[in-house]
């Protein structure tokens, strides 16, 4: 062992994600912890945190409860998002795009195991889309 939890961590990443230096300020990688998962390693001004399943799904049935058209609605769904994962500084945009990845991804034919946040964003997508008029995008 090295000593310093710094290079501990950074001896325990695999190969392919090893950094040749521990991570410090003055080499500009930071240590990051979150609620969900207790110490992550991230280089500065790369992408936040990636989403989970549990936060996928809290997400999707979110916007199906909320149905989100303007967005003023996407700012409720941000909120309540908010409450349940707070400090993950996500915006309503991130949430808005994350839904819309969701909500497009294609399910293979035939595979009867579609991920439960997929499954949950799909159905949101269709009461999203029967609420609003689809031309226009307004409200019916």
């Amino acid at each position: 062992m090295h000593g310093t939890l710094e290079n501990t961590l950074a001896d325990d990443l695999p190969a392919r994600r090893r950094y040749s230096a521990p991570p410090t300020a003055k080499n500009n990688f930071l240590l990051y912890t979150s609620s969900s998962a207790p110490l992550i390693i991230m280089p500065p001004k790369k992408r936040g945190f990636k989403f989970t399943t549990h936060e996928l799904v809290s997400l999707a049935e979110a916007v199906a409860e909320i149905i989100p058209i303007s967005n003023t609605d996407w700012d409720t769904v941000w909120e309540a998002h908010n409450e349940s994962f707070p400090g993950l500084n996500r915006t309503s945009d991130s949430l808005k795009r994350k839904f819309q990845e969701m909500a497009r991804t294609k399910i293979p034919t035939g595979d009867p195991n579609c991920p439960h946040h997929i499954r949950s964003a799909k159905r949101a997508y269709y009461k999203l889309i029967k609420a609003s008029d689809g031309s226009t995008g307004g409200v019916r």
